[in-house]
C-alpha cells in the first residue's frame, strides 16, 4: 500500500512549525471558479494565478526531443495550476476524464486533445506534462508511473474574443484505485482586441475608401470553420450591405500560425466559405456575387509572437472584385 501523500493543509502547516509566526500562506487555496477539481480530491500543491505563457498539448506526443510546432498550443495568459490526490475508493482516473470532458462539453469548450494511455498519448505525453518544466511546475506530486495516464484539453472562446484553455492530467496512483490529477488553466486577455460587429454604413464606407473591409463580430469554435451564434448580427449587416449594392465580392479567411501552414490554409478556406454559405442560404445573396478564399497565416497585421497579435490575426475580410481579374471567370 502507498502512503497518502501530505494535503495542503498539513504541508502548510508543517512549515509554520519550522518559521515562528510564520503567514506564509494566508489561505488554503480553493478551486478554480471556473472547473472545481475532481470529486473527493484534495488539493496537494498549487501555484496562484501569474502573467505567463501557458503550454497545452494538441497531439501526441512520442518524443520529447522533436517535437513539432503543431502539437503544442502555447498561449499568454492568466494561468493558475492546482494538483490534486484523489483516494482510493473514489473515481477510477477514467471516470474522472470522463467527467471532465461532460464538464468542459457542456460549458462550451471544444475539445483539442483527449487519450488515455500511451498508445493514444504517445509514449512521451506523460514525461513531458511531467519533467519538461514546460507544464507542470517543478516539485509538483506526481505518480511513479506513467503508463496508464488521461489526457484532456478543452479551449473556449467567448463572446469577447477571450480564450480559455483548460488541461486536465489524470495520473493513476498505485493499483488500489487511488489518483493524481494536475490541472492548468489559462485564461487570455478580452476584449480590446476583438472588432466588433459593423453596420451596413460602417462597411460600405470602409469599402469606398480602401476597397476592403474586416468583417467584425464573426466568432468561430475553436479550430473549426463552425460560426457561433454570436455572430448572427455581423451576418445580417454584411447582408444588408450587400443587399444595397451591387457586384462581387472576394471572403477571405485569415488565420495565426498556430499549427501546421496547410492546416491553416485549409482552415481559411472553410471559414472563408462558411461565411458566404450564411449570407447564400440564410439571406438570399446569389453564390455567384461571392468567392471565397482563404490566404490563412499569409497576411498577418501583427506579429504572432504574442496572444494578442495572434487574436487579431484571426479574422475574415471583404474585398471588392469587380475591378479584378478573376482567373476563370
Amino acid at each position: 500500500m502507498l502512503t497518502k501523500p501530505m494535503s495542503f493543509k498539513q504541508f502548510v502547516a508543517s512549515l509554520s512549525l519550522l518559521v515562528p509566526g510564520s503567514a506564509l500562506l494566508a489561505a488554503e487555496p480553493v478551486d478554480h471558479r471556473l472547473l472545481s477539481g475532481p470529486k473527493g480530491g484534495q488539493i496537494v500543491d498549487y501555484a496562484p494565478t501569474v502573467f505567463a505563457q501557458g503550454v497545452f498539448p494538441l497531439q501526441a506526443i512520442s518524443s520529447r526531443s522533436d517535437l513539432k510546432p503543431e502539437q503544442l498550443a502555447r498561449v499568454d495568459g492568466n494561468i493558475t495550476r492546482h494538483s490534486y490526490f484523489v483516494e482510493a475508493g473514489g473515481p477510477s482516473a477514467y471516470q474522472l476524464l470522463v467527467s471532465y470532458k461532460k464538464a468542459l462539453t457542456g460549458d462550451g469548450y471544444d475539445i483539442l486533445l483527449e487519450c488515455t494511455s500511451n498508445a493514444t498519448c504517445g509514449g512521451d505525453m506523460a514525461a513531458f506534462i511531467v519533467l519538461s518544466d514546460e507544464v507542470m511546475p517543478a516539485g509538483f506530486k506526481s505518480g511513479p508511473s506513467f503508463s496508464r495516464d488521461q489526457v484532456i484539453v478543452g479551449r473556449k472562446r467567448t463572446p469577447t474574443g477571450q480564450d480559455i484553455y483548460v488541461l486536465e492530467y489524470i495520473q493513476p496512483y498505485g493499483s488500489d484505485g487511488a489518483s493524481y490529477v494536475y490541472q492548468q488553466i489559462l485564461e487570455t486577455a478580452a476584449g480590446e482586441t476583438v472588432v466588433q460587429a459593423k453596420s451596413a454604413d460602417e462597411l460600405a464606407d470602409e469599402l469606398a475608401v480602401q476597397g476592403w473591409t474586416e468583417l467584425g463580430g464573426l466568432f468561430f469554435a475553436v479550430d473549426s470553420d463552425r460560426l457561433l451564434d454570436e455572430s448572427t448580427e455581423a451576418i445580417e449587416q454584411i447582408a444588408q450591405l450587400l443587399k444595397t449594392r451591387d457586384g462581387r465580392y472576394f471572403i477571405v479567411g485569415h488565420t495565426d500560425t498556430t499549427g501546421s501552414f496547410d492546416h491553416n490554409m485549409q482552415l481559411a478556406q472553410r471559414r472563408a466559405l462558411s461565411v458566404k454559405n450564411q449570407l447564400v442560404t440564410r439571406h438570399g445573396i446569389a453564390a455567384t456575387r461571392l468567392e471565397s478564399h482563404g490566404v490563412g497565416p499569409l497576411v498577418p497585421v501583427a506579429s504572432n509572437r504574442a496572444e494578442d497579435g495572434r487574436k487579431r490575426n484571426r479574422r475574415v475580410t471583404l474585398v471588392e472584385a469587380d475591378r479584378l481579374q478573376v482567373p476563370g471567370n
